[in-house]
């Protein structure tokens, strides 16, 4: 028996902002030539992941509610100020000062990354928390962050792209099993972009009315996102190996692999993403 899971983690932060809405050149590179490959003999998490390596997306962080000292959400580094999320994970109202944004985070207990505090926290206004439709946030952080191996944003998508059918990774500190407890390291899966046609039939007539133009859809064997991986970066790579963001993790299903996750599309989201960032 299925049981619906709403996933919790964070998104993406973008590159300096102008009028033609450019994206940093440093976006989407990772140290690692072979960024997003499995390797036999590391550890399994998230669902039927593997460990990453310390910088391996230097765009992941993960997001931390009060002062509970735990992961909460994965978010993601669009630009030097700014960082995404599932708006999902955070209530409308939500006090900046009782987040903490942890960026060049590999190992979470104790936290080795470096804090920040956001000083706004701007929600969608169309959020549906029945459909989840528009299940994104962005935070702005207090100074600019400067880049290196180990911190870097990750790109835009490509205008236009649906990426069906594409490879895909997700990044994040979620669980391995249902009510099990968040990984310690960061861990990455490949899944597939599915269509969103194929979607609807592999969620079910019961959810298929939340399937909609501006979600994507994604899937693999016995793999998936876990609880807290709601906020993650679900991103592709293109023909120059750079990392692009494609979706936002937003909610799946327990036993997690055997049905699709569905996402929020950046593509349908780009006018409001960089309007937020011009305006704020």
């Amino acid at each position: 028996m299925y049981t619906l899971l709403i996933l919790f983690l964070t998104l993406f932060d973008v590159c300096r902002t102008d009028s033609s809405a450019q994206w940093d050149p440093a976006c989407g590179i990772s140290k690692y030539p072979d960024a997003g490959s499995e390797r036999p003999g590391r550890a399994k998490r998230i669902v039927g992941g593997t460990l990453s390596r310390q910088g391996e997306f230097p765009w992941i962080v993960s997001i931390e509610s009060g002062d509970s000292g735990f992961h909460g959400c994965n978010g993601f580094i669009i630009d030097s100020q700014w960082v995404v999320s599932a708006q999902h994970c955070y209530g409308v109202g939500t006090d900046p000062a009782d987040l903490t944004i942890w960026v060049q985070n590999f190992y979470q207990y104790p936290q080795d990354g470096t804090p920040h505090t956001p000083t706004t926290i701007v929600f969608h206004p169309d959020y549906d928390n029945e459909s989840y439709e528009h299940d994104i946030v962005m935070m702005k952080l207090p100074t600019p962050l400067v880049w290196n191996d180990d911190l870097r944003p990750i790109c835009m998508p490509e205008a236009g792209n649906l990426y069906e059918g594409a490879d895909a990774w997700l990044a994040g500190w979620g669980n391995e099993y249902q009510g099990g407890p968040p990984t310690a390291d960061l861990q990455h899966v490949q899944l597939t972009i599915i269509t969103n046609d194929d979607c609807k039939i592999q969620v079910g007539p019961n959810d298929e009315w939340m399937v909609l133009p501006n979600t994507l859809c994604h899937r693999g064997d016995g793999k998936d996102a876990g609880d807290g991986d709601s906020g993650g970066l679900i991103m592709v790579k293109d023909s120059n190996n750079t990392f692009r963001a494609a979706g936002i993790q937003s909610w799946g299903y327990w036993p997690a692999g055997e049905r699709p996750s569905v996402c929020t599309r950046i593509t349908s989201h780009i006018d409001y993403i960089n309007q937020v960032r011009q305006n704020n």
